[in-house]
């Protein structure tokens, strides 16, 4: 293998993160390369004009324009190339440098079009996918009049004569449910937390808010979710609950932490250490994961999900991986 075939680092995804990381490395004057899948948690085709916040500068701006932006800023460095298309596979393997005698360690992306690549060093910025509750209308309902993050959405959506808590899966419990209504709060008199047939819950919910007259809890069964063709700015009530006993709620909007998957198979692939809730486990304050020279940032590596913090973490790695490089390992 020739040394000019060798990339010093990739970045597997062209998000937040994953631009992050290639600005830094660029920064160090290292050869790198971003592969973008085109794959973003933050696509929907619910909402044709998505807005992202909590990012000085780009608040209520597109998040495809963001991207854009930060990928035209990235191309006045001659080691950095963009290469739109997804990695199906990453695998450590043994390489001999023509420049050399000795076999080193590398790592070997296989593209979707079956062409490899090979690096020092991986920052990996794959992403996560939301998993939603069986709840029949959620999917369709999800980013037009149900809510992740009051941090990221709700603002637009303040003065709401009611909204409502979905108190299901990983938000089954009292402090989940009830921090989440307390945030809910900030933007409507009134909030109600369903349970969806949990009366368990709800009935140490319902304990538990007694005190606080704008919070109710309502344990019927959830038959399934209606959203209008109109978006939640424009609808006086964008989520209809309809319930298994035959009533109809509506709601201005509903809140709901989805849990999440790793979005590729890669993290599986290389034999990575995850952590409970299944993000890509990392070790120090660089990123890097159980298998020395990979790093992991944004979504798929934290607990903390939003675009703020993943382009940040980003820098960090690229740091971790630099430092590396630097000296010679």
């Amino acid at each position: 293998m020739h040394e000019h075939d060798l990339t010093d680092a990739f970045v597997v995804g062209g998000g937040p993160a994953g631009l992050g990381a290639a600005l830094g490395l660029c920064r160090q004057n290292h050869s790198v390369v971003l592969f973008d899948s085109a794959s973003y948690r933050n696509s929907s085709s619910n909402v044709s004009d998505l807005r992202m916040h909590m990012v000085l500068t780009w608040d209520h701006q597109r998040p495809d324009e963001f991207r854009a932006a930060a990928r035209s800023q990235l191309q006045r460095y001659e080691r950095f190339q963009y290469v739109p298309v997804e990695v199906r596979s990453v695998q450590q393997t043994m390489r001999t440098i023509s420049s050399g005698t000795k076999s080193e360690s590398v790592f070997v992306a296989v593209l979707a079009d079956g062409t490899e690549r090979m690096a020092r060093k991986v920052i990996l910025a794959t992403g996560v996918k939301d998993v939603f509750p069986k709840i029949e209308g959620f999917a369709e309902s999800w980013a037009r009049g149900i809510f992740h993050c009051l941090f990221c959405h709700g603002f637009e959506e303040r003065n709401a004569e009611s909204v409502g808590v979905l108190a299901v899966d990983d938000c089954a419990d009292v402090p989940t449910a009830l921090r989440i209504a307390r945030a809910a709060h900030q933007f409507s008199e009134s909030v109600t937390v369903y349970t969806n047939g949990n009366a368990q819950l709800g009935a140490r919910l319902a304990q538990r808010a007694a005190k606080d007259k704008w919070c109710t809890v309502n344990t019927l069964g959830i038959k399934r979710l209606v959203s209008p063709e109109t978006t939640a700015s424009s609808s006086p009530a964008a989520v209809e609950l309809e319930f298994t006993d035959g009533t109809v709620r509506k709601e201005h909007f509903l809140v709901h932490k989805p849990r999440t998957q790793q979005a590729s198979a890669i993290p599986a692939q290389l034999g990575l250490e995850m952590t409970p809730d299944g993000d890509i486990k990392v070790f120090d304050a660089m990123f890097e994961t159980s298998m020395p020279g990979v790093f992991a940032v944004g979504d798929c590596a934290s607990p903390h999900k939003f675009v703020g913090y993943a382009s940040t973490a980003g820098g960090f790695a690229a740091a971790g991986a630099a430092t590396q490089l630097q000296a010679g390992y």
